[in-house]
């Protein structure tokens, strides 16, 4: 049976504690550190202990394919990570900014602090940097960086290459170019999985189904290439059965769509 994703994660302290994290963990977990998590329902806030805490040394938090999961910084800033991602966090926060790294899908709420910006940093030198904002970020392994602005405002750098982002605009680069392409979106498409439902806004097909594998963790073989490129706007609730998904893609009359254990044939 093809079922969506859970609400899961695995957290790496600083010490090399392991904890797995789920939907219904409840209660506080306290670091060799000292420091401390609170995990309720789905959600956990990390509180550092700032006397023993090190800026030097980081935990880290990774949810798997088919996982989700929220993370609350010790600054108040609440990050949400979609499947596949990685975040890594120091103990405490520099006294002068506040720097992560991240990979896969993310989004952030960052609480403003003027005195020290937040600064989220992709492989290959890609920074953004922010002091109050709503923004996400998808950076996953052989796609084009793409960062989506929803509130405020964030300065983006690449190499020698920096631009700034208003809202409702997204920045794209691809992996092995300093180049930044400044686009208007319907941010919507953008962070609909953080409000529990796809929103495909004229995609292409190959798109869908690959964003579509990450979430109910499947396997998606083409055997017709040119519906690859065939585009379809579609809304779907992120807990929705895949047979469902399914059925209403092929509805279309354009693909038809076989399922094989957890192997998925498009033709």
């Amino acid at each position: 049976e093809i079922v969506p994703g859970m609400v899961c994660a695995r957290l790496e302290s600083a010490d090399g504690q392991i904890f797995h994290l789920g939907k219904d963990s409840i209660g506080t977990l306290v670091l060799a550190n000292g420091g401390v998590l609170k995990n309720s329902y789905g959600g956990v806030a990390y509180l550092p202990d700032s006397i023993s805490g090190s800026r030097n040394k980081y935990h880290v938090m990774t949810t798997p394919r088919a996982g989700e999961f929220k993370l609350a910084l010790p600054d108040g800033t609440i990050v949400w990570m979609n499947a596949e991602s990685y975040l890594r966090f120091p103990e405490i926060f520099a006294d002068d900014c506040r720097e992560v790294y991240a990979k896969g899908e993310l989004y952030f709420e960052v609480t403003p602090d003027k005195s020290r910006p937040f600064r989220v940093k992709i492989e290959n030198g890609y920074t953004v940097e922010v002091l109050g904002t709503e923004f996400n970020m998808r950076a996953y392994e052989g796609l084009p960086l793409a960062t989506t602005l929803v509130k405020g405002k964030i300065v983006i750098g690449k190499g020698e290459k920096q631009v700034v982002l208003k809202p409702g605009q997204q920045a794209v680069s691809p992996v092995d170019s300093e180049i930044i392409q400044v686009k208007e979106v319907n941010v919507e498409s953008y962070i609909a999985w953080r409000k529990g439902y796809f929103l495909f806004d004229n995609e292409r097909l190959e798109d869908i189904m690959y964003e579509l594998s990450r979430w109910y963790d499947v396997q998606v073989f083409f055997e017709n290439q040119q519906v690859k490129d065939e585009r379809f706007s579609v809304e779907l609730r992120r807990h929705d059965d895949f047979k469902d998904v399914s059925d209403l893609i092929e509805r279309t009359g354009s693909v038809k769509i076989t399922i094989d254990g957890h192997a998925v044939f498009v033709r």
